[in-house]
């Protein structure tokens, strides 16, 4: 039975397990006139070649209905009032000679070392493309409920949430990532004001407004910059907007 009573919903989507844990309880917190729910991707979709301009809304709009549909009618499309994507850009604007071809993956703070540098190029013109793409995007239409569209805004995490929330972009294994994880959800989870702090830090979060924000990250100069955009959702929500 749906719960009359609950507050409009903000729908988070995410990469992974540790982006939710990371980052719902703070969040939660500081979003007072709203519920917040997380759904995960379990990927990333827009490095999938399988996502591509066309059937990449359809994707988002899938993932919110599994969401709905797995809340067993607690939450209906009527209650969210806005979907937040948050993406890792991965560096996908990085200029190919300062990709190199290594058996040891790892991010420095002047290039990359991959495995396949002939697949990290075609993946970052593809992600790179979608990237642009959703960045733009403001709503979603739902064709199941009569083309009813709601709110969409996606942010990026540079190069991904690890290098944003912990300054090292080298944390690949679940183990390492579920351990920062509850590290940093720990760390800021009754000091809401110490994480708007920081997510609003020079060196973390954008100076820019949102649609710069995003032109500025996906320029080759800016790939392997730590930033997030994120700060702007979070200002947002501390000033009621």
């Amino acid at each position: 039975m749906k719960n009359t009573t609950a507050k409009k919903l903000i729908l988070i989507l995410v990469e992974g397990p540790s982006d939710k844990e990371s980052l719902e309880d703070v969040l939660s917190k500081i979003v007072e006139n709203s519920k917040v729910k997380f759904a995960i991707f379990h990927g990333d979709i827009t490095s999938d070649f399988k996502t591509n301009i066309k059937n990449v809304s359809k994707k988002i709009e899938e993932k919110v209905e599994e969401f709905l549909n797995n809340s067993k009618g607690l939450y209906e499309l009527d209650d969210i009032q806005l979907i937040v994507h948050i993406v890792d850009t991965d560096a996908c604007s990085i200029d190919e000679d300062r990709i190199i071809e290594s058996p040891d993956e790892k991010y420095l703070n002047d290039k990359v070392y991959v495995k396949n540098k002939s697949f990290i190029v075609n993946r970052n013109v593809h992600k790179r493309n979608l990237l642009k793409y959703i960045s733009t995007l403001n709503n979603i239409s739902f064709k199941s409920f009569g083309n009813v569209c709601k709110r969409y805004n996606a942010y990026y995490m540079s190069c991904d949430l690890e290098h944003v929330l912990h300054d090292n972009s080298n944390i690949k294994t679940d183990v390492e990532k579920e351990y920062y994880s509850m590290k940093f959800a720990f760390q800021y989870l009754n000091n809401t004001e110490e994480f708007i702090k920081f997510i609003n830090h020079k060196d973390v979060g954008t100076q820019l407004d949102f649609s710069n924000s995003w032109i500025n990250i996906l320029k080759n100069e800016n790939a392997l910059k730590r930033e997030t955009n994120l700060n702007l959702f979070v200002n947002d929500c501390v000033n009621g907007d």
